[in-house]
């Protein structure tokens, strides 16, 4: 969990600055430059039916674990041999390649996760899984201070960015160096993956009828119905708006690495911090009513970008935004 949160959250803020500043991409392929990269998040629930259908040596979960990461890890290899000769497609391209293999891996991960979540007692049944995210968000954090730290130099910045504490540093990585230090860091993390003793299961392989059978019965649920709406109201009210904001910081305020990364930084600690809190105070709380609560809030802070918009003194800002 920790490999894969430092990949999600090096993907996540470090495409909205290299796309535009070092592969050179159109305005239109850099706002979408992350849901490209984290496509094959979508499919998780076809990850987890083909690495319960196919059980290699007999295994459930290692094989797969260790076949992602070595492919993770050679592509991570590519990037820092070759980022620099890239055009944007091709470096898009890889990063697709390297979080579907971790998908690879973070898939049978988070079944084992469940399965061990069945073994609490009912009173505190999700401590596992919460701290799992906590892992995972908390290496998000450690990404964005990679970002923040070494990334701010001229190479990695608009290319009109001048020297200052505010602007472009004096130093920092190029884009190779950056996934030489990502290669190390993913080595080192995913090392215990390979030395991982999996449990003989006496759980059955099941059939590809019996999942087809499976998940039709769950799609006619009403929870699920309900699912699918807010989902699909959610990206549909919000993500046209996230363009519009990459667009404003990234082509007219032209944040720097430093200013993404604090962002970042930001970001996850405040998601693992509120993961924490639901741990600790809402997991036996009205999940309805957190729901709620959460998105008033976040709706609410969303209005704060008309100011940007209208560009009203002060709000065109790199620390506002």
């Amino acid at each position: 969990y920790a490999a894969v949160g430092l990949l999600y959250g090096s993907t996540a803020f470090t495409c909205n600055t290299f796309c535009p500043y070092v592969f050179n991409g159109e305005p239109n392929v850099c706002a979408n430059a992350a849901s490209i990269a984290f496509f094959a998040w979508s499919f998780k629930i076809l990850f987890a039916i083909g690495t319960d259908l196919y059980r290699p040596f007999g295994q459930r979960r290692k094989p797969y674990m260790i076949a992602g990461w070595t492919l993770t890890l050679l592509f991570l290899f590519v990037l820092a041999i070759a980022a620099h000769k890239m055009d944007a497609s091709t470096w898009l391209s890889l990063l697709l390649m390297i979080q579907a293999f971790a998908m690879l891996s973070d898939v049978p991960a988070d079944g084992y996760s469940v399965e061990l979540g069945k073994l609490e007692p009912p009173e505190s049944r999700g401590t596992i899984l919460a701290t799992g995210q906590i892992v995972r968000f908390t290496f998000s954090v450690v990404a964005s201070c990679i970002q923040m730290l070494f990334l701010n130099g001229t190479a990695t910045n608009a290319a009109d960015c001048k020297i200052g504490f505010n602007e472009c540093w004096g130093w920092g990585l190029n884009v190779n160096g950056y996934y030489w230090l990502l290669f190390a860091i993913v080595l080192i993390l995913v090392i215990p993956i390979y030395m991982l003793k999996e449990l003989p299961s006496n759980k059955p392989v099941h059939t590809l009828d019996q999942f087809r059978e499976e998940l039709w019965d769950t799609l006619q649920s009403r929870t699920t119905l309900s699912l699918l709406v807010y989902v699909i109201g959610i990206s549909g009210f919000c993500n046209f708006v996230s363009k519009a904001n990459y667009y404003m910081q990234y082509y007219i305020i032209e944040l720097t690495n430093f200013q993404v990364g604090l962002d970042g930084l930001s970001t996850y600690g405040v998601l693992s911090l509120a993961i924490w809190i639901f741990r600790t105070y809402l997991l036996n709380k009205s999940w309805r009513r957190t729901s709620y609560f959460s998105n008033l809030f976040a709706g609410t802070l969303g209005l704060l970008w008309l100011p940007t918009y209208w560009n009203s003194p002060g709000a065109r800002n790199p620390y506002y935004t």
